[in-house]
């Protein structure tokens, strides 16, 4: 489970690294961390996977930031300019969408670990 909050805190601090570039090239979306399975993860595996989350979480919000930055930018008079916010749209989704698998496979960690205490 260390090396799953240690590659978190990495993701993060890249994230950061991309943040204080003096372009926005490229915002690069997060890795997810690794949900311990519950049917057989110990509390303190899914507690540091809490922290690996919540790390997570917040690189989520540093790409999405960056995003934001990126869409600054953009020429609105640029021919492309409805095809780059698309992209960038598609972008800002997809992180939502790994936010929103991560905490859905958590919770069923959580459920099986608890399951598993009665």
């Amino acid at each position: 489970m260390a090396n799953i909050v240690k590659s978190s805190v990495i993701t993060l601090a890249l994230c950061c690294i991309a943040l204080s570039g003096h372009a926005y090239a490229e915002c690069i979306i997060p890795a997810a961390p690794i949900v311990p399975d519950g049917n057989v993860a110990s509390e303190d595996e899914l507690v540091a996977a809490s922290k690996a989350m919540k790390t997570f979480q917040t690189s989520l919000v540093a790409h999405r930031n960056c995003l934001a930055e990126e869409e600054g930018t953009f020429d609105v008079e640029a021919e492309n300019f409805a095809e780059l916010k698309k992209a960038l749209s598609d972008k800002y989704n997809a992180s939502v969408d790994a936010e929103e698998k991560l905490a859905e496979e958590f919770n069923a960690a959580v459920r099986s670990f608890k399951a598993r205490q009665k």
